[in-house]
């Protein structure tokens, strides 16, 4: 006895029509297959996709900024004050080989003549202008641990600005009356400021 046979009365042949469902239902669970693997792989590639921007973003928003006095590349996400207390204390004698004015910070630290390098730095002036320069050896005074800077220009007092030097000689930087022009530079031995000392004029 078959389940499904031939209706002579209605003339359905339900052996073909089952076949003929079963066909139907094995391709649309393939389709189905097909266009969800798809869609996941068009979701995949826009979530990396959207990562990598945001991975970009992160990376342009974080890892910029580059120390001056270890001169290597460091995250800003990290704490600053983290960064330059280990720097101060690991180059603090490379810090004392600098020129030191008798300028001091906010935070009574003497400001130092900062070498020549392709780093920029702003004065931290008020009322000064100067802002992304590089240094070029003789325009910045800085106290690294305290982040505060100064130019040259806004630091002198009349025409002359004088650093004493590790060695125990004065560093003194000449000016001409116009503001950002640098006269002479010149380093006074110990022995001639002994000499000025006991020989006033």
């Amino acid at each position: 006895m078959f389940l499904f046979h031939s209706c002579e009365g209605c003339g359905v042949d339900w052996g073909e029509a089952l076949s003929f469902f079963i066909v139907a239902s094995v391709l649309v669970i393939f389709i189905g297959l097909v266009l969800a693997f798809s869609l996941g792989v068009i979701l995949d590639k826009l979530c990396k996709k959207k990562k990598k921007v945001r991975f970009n973003i992160v990376e342009s928003k974080y890892v910029q900024k580059r120390c001056e006095l270890c001169l290597s590349g460091y995250s800003s996400s990290q704490p600053l004050q983290i960064h330059r207390s280990y720097c101060h204390k690991k180059y603090e004698d490379k810090l004392d080989q600098f020129p030191h004015s008798e300028l001091q910070c906010r935070g009574g630290h003497s400001l130092l003549l900062w070498p020549k390098q392709d780093i920029e730095f702003s004065c931290c002036t008020p009322e000064c202008t100067m802002m992304g320069v590089m240094s070029d050896g003789h325009n910045r005074l800085s106290c690294y641990i305290c982040q505060f800077d100064m130019c040259i220009w806004c630091a002198r007092d009349g025409d002359t600005i004088k650093f004493n030097l590790s060695t125990g000689e004065k560093l003194e930087l000449d000016f001409v009356p116009e503001r950002n022009k640098l006269a002479d530079i010149r380093i006074v031995p110990s022995s001639c400021q002994e000499h000025s000392a006991n020989n006033p004029l």
